[in-house]
């Protein structure tokens, strides 16, 4: 077969249609099809009691710890 005939067949035939991601999936399963997009979490910590108030912001939950113990509220 000639190069031009190869390309005309090549042209002529179906594109391949790539199988989806849901197949398989039970319905209603919930597909994410945007843009993953992966952010770090921030934890804001409020303790406070009568007296006192104060505000932090953390990354970690192992900066928490230290308010589990304490009579204020957190």
């Amino acid at each position: 077969m000639s190069k031009s005939k190869k390309v005309l067949a090549r042209q002529n035939e179906m594109p391949v249609k790539k199988r989806s991601t849901k197949t398989g999936l039970p319905p209603g399963v919930l597909i994410h099809i945007g843009e993953k997009k992966a952010e770090l979490a921030k934890i804001t910590i409020l303790d406070f009691d009568e007296n006192q108030f104060e505000e932090k912001e953390t990354r970690t939950i192992e900066e928490c710890f230290p308010f589990k113990d304490k009579p204020t509220i957190t």
